[in-house]
């Protein structure tokens, strides 16, 4: 076992206790045939399971001794040709295989990961593992559930599966018990605010604003700094809930037709889980504020306007919609229709 301070360059913000964890198994030699990355959307998951590739797949000999990525080999030129667009990366490295659910289709495919199994069969281009990574495994269809788990009973050496999703619970018990889990956890505040600092030239205060309104996940919060429209998006889909609580029922169905319209039609289901989440964090927020711990809310910068809204409900109120937008997620997953989801959310303000 080699010294527990083992230092890492890992491209993750927190979480360290994993990126520690499967640099020192590289280095032991003790690497699982499959792995199960759980945790929240935007706290490194797929960053995280990409740069673990990147160390299995390369081939300098140095890679077994520091548990970290040579560079310069080629296949490490290819991981670094394909920046952070994975899929690319898929159809550049013959060791390096990603499914994931397609636009318009409600699961991950059998067919799919008979596909995938195939590929991770065949020997290895260049004499080392070979990678595949599930992204979002919680899509994986019954029956590509049930196909991928034959291969896990049967696992082949130097074959590496990495299943990143929202929660290790959401899959069958039988994949569980033959992968070895590492749960990511929300990063803290002060973390999240000193890497933006660091690394995107801003000041303190948008700094602080960001990284509350990230919630714990780094991804996010770098999202929100690097990407301007999906900032603004993210403000205006946040605004809309107060001002709805402004209007009358007509008025409400009219935000909601044009928060849907922005989303792209293959993706309604996953945008209005989104649309549902920030509005999650707005409820949060004004049941903060009445309880008189404003300082602790996500989107610290419309305090204003949250101390005015949540003046107009009570305590029982906020815990009615707060309970109505869970049920919102649960009708959007079992494809009711997001825009009625929505609709309905609005009738309840």
């Amino acid at each position: 076992m080699k010294d527990a301070n083992i230092k890492t360059i890992w491209p993750l913000i927190g979480n360290s206790h994993i990126s520690e964890y499967l640099k020192k198994s590289i280095i032991s030699g003790h690497v699982a045939g499959t792995y199960i990355f759980s945790g929240l959307n935007d706290l490194g998951k797929a960053t995280t399971a990409k740069y673990f590739a990147k160390i299995l797949l390369c081939q300098s000999g140095e890679r077994d001794k520091s548990g970290e990525p040579c560079g310069v080999c080629p296949s490490c030129r290819i991981f670094d040709r394909a920046k952070d667009n994975a899929s690319d990366l898929a159809g550049l490295h013959g060791d390096f295989h990603l499914i994931k659910r397609a636009e318009g289709k409600k699961n991950i495919t059998i067919e799919q990961v008979r596909e995938f199994i195939n590929k991770l069969s065949l020997g290895s281009f260049l004499n080392s593992y070979k990678v595949g990574i599930i992204k979002n495994a919680e899509n994986l269809s019954i029956e590509a559930a049930n196909a991928l788990l034959k291969t896990l009973e049967e696992p082949k050496k130097k074959v590496v599966i990495i299943l990143t999703v929202s929660s290790a619970e959401l899959l069958p018990p039988t994949i569980i018990s033959r992968s070895m889990v590492l749960r990511f956890r929300p990063v803290s505040f002060g973390e999240i605010h000193d890497y933006l600092v660091e690394n995107f030239n801003i000041t303190r205060s948008s700094a602080k604003h960001l990284a509350h309104a990230s919630l714990g996940r780094p991804a996010l919060a770098a999202k929100l700094c690097e990407d301007k429209e999906y900032h603004a998006k993210y403000v205006e889909t946040a605004s809309s809930f107060l001002l709805a609580s402004l209007k009358d029922l007509n008025e409400r169905i009219l935000i909601v037709e044009s928060l849907v319209d922005k989303v792209k039609s293959d993706d309604l289901a996953v945008g209005t889980k989104g649309i549902l989440d920030i509005w999650t964090g707005v409820v949060r927020d004004l049941m903060l504020l009445n309880n008189g711990v404003g300082e602790l809310t996500q989107n610290d910068f419309m305090q204003k306007e949250l101390a005015r809204t949540g003046s107009k409900y009570s305590a029982a109120k906020l815990v009615r919609l707060y309970e109505a937008l869970a049920k919102a997620k649960a009708y959007v997953n079992a494809n009711v229709s997001p825009r009625l989801v929505l609709e309905n959310v609005m009738m309840q303000l």
